[in-house]
């Protein structure tokens, strides 16, 4: 996978703990996440749904700075639904879950925003 350019936000003025909503269609997957978040101090786990579809509504009403999410359910979530979500959390990233990353690289990921991800910006940016 390739590596979307980064940010001009330098992870020194994000809101700390970094608040990340888990998006995945694996439950087993899903919650040894959580756990995991639930474990690192500068880790927020705000919320995980199975579905894209029934993850908007909840995203909309929580802010968030990382959208940690498979692959799988990331191509489900369609414009209107970004669209929607970029109100509600107006500069979050997409962290794609990468089976062959690790732990420390998928932690490192949510922190730094290293390991295939995407800014999100508001529609005004």
């Amino acid at each position: 996978m390739r590596k979307s350019p980064r940010p001009a936000e330098s992870v020194s003025t994000r809101h700390f703990p970094v608040r990340v909503f888990l998006l995945s269609g694996f439950r087993l997957l899903r919650d040894m996440i959580v756990r995991l978040l639930k474990k690192q101090p500068d880790i927020l786990s705000i919320g995980a749904q199975e579905s894209s579809a029934l993850a908007v509504a909840e995203m909309m009403a929580s802010s968030f700075d990382v959208l940690l999410a498979d692959p799988a359910e990331i191509k489900k979530l369609v414009e209107p639904s970004l669209d929607d979500l970029r109100r509600s959390s107006p500069d979050f990233t997409i962290v794609l879950i990468d089976m062959d990353a690790g732990v420390a690289n998928l932690l490192s990921s949510i922190r730094h925003e290293t390991l295939h991800t995407r800014k999100v910006a508001s529609a005004g940016a």
